[in-house]
C-alpha cells in the first residue's frame, strides 16, 4: 500500500514539474510580446542614390568595431537575464515541488529515492538551453553579420539594419546605396533607405523622391510612402499632407501606425477637433492588436490634453505611457513640461534629470 502511494507520489511529481518547466515556454511568449517586438525596429526604405556625406574606410571600421562591441554588450546583457529567468521561472518552482513531495521517496528502492534531487537539474540544464537559443540567437547572428564583408544585396540591407539599430545612421545610408547599386528595384532597401534619410536623418529633399516613387506604384510599402509624403508635406502644405494620410489609412485600414501618424499631424496642427475623434478611432485600432495600445497612444493623448488645458490629465497619460516605456526621453520631459505647469517644481526637475540620464545613456 505504501509502495503504491509512493509510486504514485512519484508520477504526480514527475508530471507536475513537467507542467512547471513549461513555465519559461510561457514566459518566453510573453516577453516575446511585450519586450522584444519593441525592440527590433522596422527597416524597409528609397530611389536613386542620392549623394551625401560618405563614410571613408577607416571611419567604416571604427563604426563596426563599435556596433560589434555594442552587440557583445548587449548580449552579455541577455544572458544574465536568461539565467535569472531560468532560475526563478524554472528551478525554484521545481525544486518547491520536489521537496513537499521529499517525504514520499525517501522509503522507496534507488533510485526512486534520489530522484527528487535529478528533476531541478534536469529542468535547470534544459530551461537554460531553450532560453539561450531562443534570447541570444539573435545578438549570436547579428556578430556574425558584422565580422563578415557582404558579398550580396541582401548582406549590405542586413548589416545596414544593423547599423541603424545602433544609431549610426550615416553608414547604414551608405550600405543601403551599395545595395542599390547592385540591385536597383530593391524596394526593401529603397524604404529603408528613406526611412532612416526622414525619421532619423530629416533630410527631406532626399527622401521625398524616393516616397514619391513608392508611394505611386502598387506594393507593400506604398501605405508606409504615403505617410512619410503626409510628414515631409505636413509643415509647409498641410491640405496636401492630410490627403497622403487618408490615402495611406484607406489603402491599410487597419494599421494603426497610419492612424498615429495621422493623430500626430492633427495635433502639430492644432486641428483638436479632428485630433479628439482621431484618438477615439486610434484607440479601437489599437486595442484590436494583441500588444494593445502603446506608449506613443498615451504621448499623444497628453499632448491633446495639453493643447485643451487639462494638464493634470496629461500627467496622467504621461504615467502610463512611461509605465509602457520607461527609457523614452521625451516622455519625462513632456512629463517635466506638466508637472512645471502645475506648479511641482520638485517632480519637474527630477523628470528632467532622469531625461538626462537617459539622453546620456543613448
Amino acid at each position: 500500500m505504501g509502495r503504491g502511494i509512493g509510486r504514485c507520489t512519484l508520477y504526480t511529481t514527475t508530471g507536475t514539474c513537467l507542467i512547471l518547466q513549461t513555465f519559461p515556454t510561457l514566459f518566453s511568449f510573453c516577453y516575446r510580446l511585450l519586450i522584444l517586438n519593441n525592440i527590433h525596429a522596422n527597416n524597409h526604405h528609397v530611389l536613386t542614390p542620392a549623394t551625401g556625406t560618405k563614410t571613408t574606410m577607416k571611419d567604416k571600421s571604427v563604426i563596426l568595431e563599435e556596433a560589434r562591441r555594442k552587440t557583445e554588450e548587449d548580449l552579455a546583457k541577455e544572458r544574465k537575464r536568461v539565467m535569472r529567468l531560468v532560475v526563478w521561472l524554472g528551478t525554484v518552482p521545481v525544486t518547491i515541488v520536489c521537496c513537499v513531495f521529499l517525504f514520499a521517496f525517501h522509503r522507496q528502492p534507488f533510485p526512486f529515492n534520489i530522484w527528487p534531487f535529478f528533476i531541478p537539474f534536469i529542468g535547470y540544464f534544459l530551461s537554460r538551453r531553450k532560453m539561450m537559443k531562443e534570447y541570444c540567437s539573435h545578438y549570436e547572428e547579428t556578430l556574425k553579420v558584422l565580422e563578415k564583408e557582404p558579398q550580396s544585396t541582401d548582406d549590405y540591407v542586413e548589416r545596414a539594419g544593423i547599423l541603424y539599430s545602433h544609431k549610426f545612421y550615416e553608414a547604414a545610408v551608405e550600405d543601403y546605396r551599395i545595395a542599390l547599386a547592385m540591385e536597383p528595384n530593391n524596394d526593401i532597401a529603397w524604404y529603408d533607405l528613406a526611412e532612416t534619410l526622414w525619421r532619423e536623418l530629416r533630410r527631406a529633399d532626399e527622401a521625398l523622391p524616393i516616397v514619391e516613387k513608392l508611394g505611386a506604384a502598387a506594393g507593400d510599402y506604398q501605405a508606409s510612402a504615403l505617410v512619410f509624403q503626409g510628414e515631409i508635406l505636413a509643415k509647409n502644405d498641410p491640405v496636401a499632407a492630410l490627403k497622403y494620410f487618408d490615402k495611406a489609412i484607406k489603402l491599410e485600414p487597419n494599421d494603426p501606425d497610419h492612424h498615429l501618424a495621422r493623430l500626430r499631424f492633427y495635433l502639430d496642427t492644432d486641428r483638436l477637433t479632428e485630433a479628439a475623434e482621431a484618438i477615439r478611432e486610434t484607440t479601437k485600432k489599437l486595442n484590436q492588436r494583441v500588444n494593445g495600445p502603446c506608449s506613443e497612444l498615451y504621448e499623444l493623448r497628453a499632448l491633446l490634453a495639453m493643447k485643451q488645458g487639462r494638464t493634470a490629465d496629461a500627467v496622467k497619460e504621461l504615467n502610463v505611457a512611461i509605465r509602457f516605456c520607461r527609457s523614452e526621453a521625451k516622455y519625462y520631459r513632456l512629463r517635466s513640461d506638466a508637472h512645471e505647469a502645475l506648479g511641482n517644481l520638485e517632480k519637474a526637475n527630477a523628470d528632467r534629470r532622469k531625461a538626462q540620464e537617459i539622453g546620456e545613456r543613448q
